[in-house]
């Protein structure tokens, strides 16, 4: 946006510009002291006000292109020497009077300077003119540029929002043109003679010049708001997007040929109930449920009905003139923790909502605390749930001309509370102008909340029998072998029939039975031998998963519950390249930790894309598949190894077979989370030029965080499932090794040495914390505690995540620190980590309230936290406070869950540039503390060191 600073500056210089011409072209009489002037006067006084302010206005900065910036220093040598001759005026005499400001020049400047500033004014018009045809027009301008850039943005976003930018520069466009005109008009070129002269210059021409020069400055300044506006928005939407935005949608099958589309047909006498789905679409609020057993195709059926053009049909009758919204959600179990979380959703439907309603946005980030910096917010943890739920209602209130339609598959896949799921889709559902169709298997809280009216529900296995039969007869007359053997034995064409029959409803089932029989189909087996693989097949999916394990062959099944056991304890599908990875790890424990840094080559990753599939084939019989995301950045990313279905990942999980398959073919020593830490090393060592290079927009899945994050997770579950932890620290010690080595751009460098030892602090890794900190260097060169950068304590203190498990603060971490030295009162962007903390509590009430809070409060207290430190707070914390000091806690509850580490108050920097009604004041800490637990006070307060006790008591 600082390209857009050439508009406000070149603006500002217009405005200076006209004014000084004005001035000097103009008939106004001139006045010594205001008790002179009359209404159609200036004094002496006003002049020099209003040309300081002009001036004033005119900042310059490095970014400006050198052109405007030297136009801007020729205004300031204009207004200096206008503002010197106004000072010899005034000493001139408080009574006297000049016809005009012409004249007056006369009594202090020889004709020549008079001349030259004349000269000087026309140059600067003719010239700014110039500048500003080139800023518009050049394709190489930066202003170009960035209005370009913001509008190829909003076509990649879809926001609906891509003319406004373009009406304001043809505005500008069209006063340039007009100024053209007047320029060439003989009366303007005419007018600097007349000036120097000391004859009346037409008033009308100088009116009509200063009229479209205003014009222009004030086009020049909307382009600029506007742009800077719409390039803040686009920043505010973006931190809502985030990686595999479209994953699970992607991933789920498309509806076969002619299937699912009774959903638009009226119901007829057969149906088991009736099928209003398009009476809902057209003419109904609230829910409609699709419920259905698992492997049913409820995921298939959203699919099919939020693309089918039907859809957006009705729906629109429903919308008549208001605009209608839609945006869909699909729930994934196996998928990330943005891919089965209500922030997911959140996110998602904020994302569609307001890129389609971006007159909302300012709503939206309206509801956030002051102090939340949601421009830096850049990584998928870093929205809070209250935030994000606060700003979808604020949203929904507003009384807009449009609706909105949501489509939200898989509740039972959400991780999370269901109650509080579906209490929140109420309350959506509650506004007049929203409706949502939602899809679940039938749980006993899905059937209360969204099953109580029989009408607006589906019960979808009851449904698809036809859709069963067209489905099973395309795929076997579609395949060659299988018609040549029909064509010789019509009994083949009974197998369908059989099929259909014993398929309840689950479409899961009948792909896989179908496999089977094209499998048959291809060894030319007789219709006797086709019959027992169909009467084989388990009817239950559970049973025809054990089925499939008893059909690996033993040499294999070491390897296989391997495979498995690794794919149920990732918390997401894994690469392809992490499984041949873990394979590496079997062959060779230390492959990870003795392997060179060394991209692999294009044709070592092709080799193992072709490899792992035939592995994954032989040991997991298609349990386990290959999948291509179709939006991978790169080579190396494209393919991952999923569950075939969700049932899949259950059955593995859940199984009492599968925990006896595992314990037969495991060693004790096999560990899952070790083995992951081992390949996701590996992954940083080998393909570390797949990965982006940190920087503040960009801490997605494919940044080297990413992967340090993995590794600091899957080390957290070993520390947690082995007696000795001490296995992992090799592969941390060679984590940190490999960061810091030329060309490794994975975090800030602000963050300094401490950078990975504190993500470690961050994932509560103890152990391995004090290790290090025992062992550490005691020159503060290279101190971890006391090198430069971020503090070890602030990691500890300030908490970042939305993953629960690291919600709350380690008071054995915090008090591990503390004793190695680490001091609260070390200071860190300008503030101490002591005073940031408080600020942190201060604005989270959820947070304060946690027992840990207050403990580490104490902690901290006992280890010389400075008790007189000011600590910043918003204006809307102590108004809280002073209307209801009867409370515990504090009642602001703004929930500001949105920072980044240590953004809990503004930047110092930020600080200078806020307006005097800026909602941030500063408080001293023990205020804060006494606010925050007035009952627990004394207490707190009371652990300082003896030889603060005296101060205490005084505070007391």
């Amino acid at each position: 946006m600082e390209a857009l600073a050439a508009l406000g500056l070149a603006s500002n210089v217009i405005s200076f510009v006209d004014f000084s011409w004005k001035l000097v072209a103009g008939a106004r009489q001139i006045y010594g002291s205001a008790s002179e002037s009359s209404n159609n006067s200036q004094t002496l006084e006003v002049l020099a006000t209003s040309i300081t302010e002009l001036n004033d206005a005119i900042v310059i900065d490095a970014a400006i292109p050198d052109n405007l910036q030297k136009l801007s220093k020729e205004c300031h040598t204009v207004a200096r020497d206008l503002l010197a001759v106004i000072g010899k005026l005034r000493m001139k005499g408080k009574h006297k009077r000049w016809n005009s400001f012409a004249v007056a020049l006369k009594e202090v400047w020889k004709q020549g300077k008079i001349d030259g500033l004349v000269e000087r004014l026309q140059r600067l018009q003719s010239q700014l003119l110039v500048q500003i045809q080139f800023t518009m027009l050049n394709q190489q301008s930066a202003v170009v540029r960035e209005l370009a850039r913001i509008d190829d943005t909003n076509k990649r976003l879809d926001i609906e929002r891509n003319q406004a930018l373009l009406g304001l520069r043809r505005d500008i466009l069209s006063q340039l043109e007009k100024l053209e005109a007047s320029f060439s008009q003989g009366a303007f070129k005419n007018a600097g003679v007349r000036i120097k002269e000391l004859q009346l210059v037409d008033p009308d021409m100088i009116t009509e010049l200063s009229n479209r020069f205003q014009s222009l400055s004030v086009a020049m300044a909307r382009l600029e708001g506007e742009g800077k506006t719409i390039a803040s928005d686009q920043r505010f939407l973006r931190s809502l997007y985030f990686q595999r935005f479209m994953t699970r949608h992607d991933k789920i099958e498309t509806a076969h040929a002619r299937t699912f589309e009774w959903m638009f047909r009226d119901s007829n006498s057969q149906d088991p109930e009736p099928r209003r789905f398009v009476e809902w679409l057209r003419s109904k609020d609230g829910s409609f449920w699709i419920q259905g057993k698992a492997g049913s195709g409820k995921s298939t059926l959203m699919k099919f009905l939020w693309h089918h053009r039907s859809t957006l049909h009705h729906l629109q009758h429903w919308a008549g003139t208001n605009k209608l919204v839609m945006a869909s959600y699909f729930f994934w179990a196996a998928g990330n923790d943005l891919q089965k979380s209500q922030e997911g959703l959140l996110r998602t439907l904020l994302f569609e909502i307001l890129r389609n309603c971006p007159e909302l946005i300012h709503i939206a980030r309206d509801v956030l605390s002051h102090n939340e910096d949601w421009a830096m917010v850049a990584d998928q943890d870093s929205w809070s749930l209250t935030s994000l739920q606060q700003m979808c209602l604020a949203v929904m209130r507003q009384e807009l001309p449009a609706r909105f339609c949501f489509f939200i598959d898989g509740l039972d896949e959400y991780r999370g509370n269901n109650q509080e799921l579906i209490e929140f889709i109420q309350t959506l559902i509650r506004y007049p102008h929203v409706k949502a169709c939602v899809s679940s298997r039938p749980w006993a809280q899905f059937k209360h909340a969204f099953g109580h009216d029989t009408i607006w529900k589906i019960k979808l296995e009851d449904l698809t029998a036809e859709d069963i039969r067209q489905y099973t007869h395309d795929r076997l007359d579609g395949d060659r072998q299988f018609k040549e053997l029909k064509r010789d034995d019509v009994n083949y064409e009974n197998l369908a029939n059989d099929v259909v029959r014993r398929a309840q409803g689950v479409f899961l089932w009948v792909f896989l039975v179908i496999r089977s029989l094209l499998e048959g189909a291809q060894y030319a087996d007789s219709i006797d031998e086709m019959r027992h693989r169909l009467d084989r097949f388990p009817e239950d999916l559970e049973d025809f998963f054990k089925h499939m394990l008893d059909d690996i062959p033993p040499f294999y099944r070491p390897q296989a519950s391997m495979t498995f056991k690794i794919a149920t304890t990732a918390h997401r599908p894994l690469p392809l390249v992490i499984h041949s990875f873990t394979d590496d790890f079997m062959k060779q424990p230390h492959f990870a930790l003795t392997a060179k840094i060394s991209p692999l080559s294009e044709r070592e990753i092709l080799f193992k894309r072709k490899q792992i599939p035939d592995r994954l084939d032989a040991r997991c019989k298609g349990l386990l598949e290959v999948v291509r995301w179709v939006n991978a950045p790169s080579l190396y990313h494209e393919y991952e190894v999923d569950f075939l279905h969700r049932t899949v990942r259950d059955f593995l999980h859940n199984s009492t077979e599968v925990d006896t398959m595992f314990q037969r073919d495991l060693s004790p020593e096999f560990n899952p989370s070790l083995i992951l830490c081992h390949a996701f090393l590996a992954d940083l060592k080998l393909s570390w030029t797949e990965f982006q290079p940190y920087n503040d927009n960009n801490n997605s899945e494919f940044s080297m965080v990413h992967s340090v994050l993995e590794i600091l997770n899957y080390a957290r579950r070993v520390q947690v499932e082995l007696d000795d932890s001490t296995r992992i620290y090799p592969v941390l010690d060679e984590t940190e090794r490999v960061l810091f080595s030329p060309g490794y751009e994975w975090r800030p460098k602000s963050e300094g040495k401490a950078a990975f030892l504190g993500r470690a602090v961050q994932f509560g890794l103890h152990d391995y914390v004090n290790r290090k900190l025992s062992n550490d260097s005691r020159d503060t060169s290279t101190s971890y505690l006391s090198s430069t950068g971020r503090p070890l304590l602030h990691y500890a203190l300030l908490t970042e995540s939305s993953n629960e498990s690291l919600q709350t603060i380690d008071t054995a971490l915090v008090m591990c620190l503390l004793e190695h030295g680490a001091n609260p009162n070390q200071k860190y962007r300008n503030e101490t980590v002591w005073s940031l903390f408080l600020s942190h509590c201060a604005e989270r009430d959820s947070f304060t309230k946690q027992d840990t809070t207050r403990d580490t409060i104490g902690l901290l207290i006992k280890h010389g936290a400075d008790l007189k430190t000011r600590v910043l707070v918003s204006q809307t914390y102590s108004i809280s406070q002073q209307k209801h000091s009867s409370n515990n806690m504090p009642s602001s509850l703004l929930n500001s869950s949105l920072l980044s580490p240590g953004r809990a108050t503004p930047s110092r920097a930020n600080r200078r540039a806020m307006p005097l009604s800026s909602a941030y004041h500063s408080m001293n800490a023990k205020d804060v503390i006494g606010d925050l637990y007035p009952d627990s006070k004394e207490e707190l307060l009371a652990q300082a060191p003896s030889r603060f006790k005296y101060g205490i008591s005084i505070l007391l």
